[in-house]
């Protein structure tokens, strides 16, 4: 299966939960999480099953001042 993070793409060889990939990519909180261009809430990160060929944008926060 394939997913593609922030335009990488990531191969497994089983089904993936979200967090399990994002695990792979070595995100640094705190993000926000596109899942195929639409926002998905923090909340649902952990339940969230991927499929093949899965759009991940990973979003981190800017502190500015």
């Amino acid at each position: 299966m394939n997913i593609y993070i922030n335009e990488q793409k990531f191969t497994f060889d089983k089904d993936v939960k979200l967090l399990e990939a994002l695990e792979r990519f070595e995100v640094s909180k705190p993000f926000a999480i596109l899942l195929n261009d639409e926002f998905l809430p923090q909340s649902d990160h952990q339940f969230t099953w991927l499929k093949d060929n899965d759009k991940i944008d990973v979003v981190g926060a800017i502190q500015g001042g």
